[in-house]
C-alpha cells in the first residue's frame, strides 16, 4: 500500500488517525471523508481541514464522479 500512496497524486480515504499519521508521513494531499457516527474523525477532518491541510467531504457529498 506504501507504493501506491507514494506513486499517488491525492490519496482519498476515511480520516482515522492512523491514516492520517500514514499520509503526514508520506507527505501526500489527500482528501478525507469521516465515517459517520466516528466523532474523533469527524473531529480530526475538521480540524485539518480549518488548518488548509487536507481537503474534507462529508460521506453524503463524496462522489467519484
Amino acid at each position: 500500500m506504501n507504493n501506491e500512496i507514494e506513486k499517488a497524486e491525492y490519496v482519498i480515504s476515511r480520516s482515522g488517525y492512523s491514516t492520517i499519521m500514514d499520509i503526514a508521513a508520506l507527505s501526500k494531499k489527500s482528501i478525507l471523508v469521516a465515517t459517520p457516527g466516528q466523532s474523533e474523525q469527524e473531529y480530526l477532518a475538521n480540524y485539518l481541514m480549518k488548518k488548509s491541510l487536507h481537503c474534507v467531504w462529508t460521506r453524503d457529498e463524496f462522489s467519484l464522479e
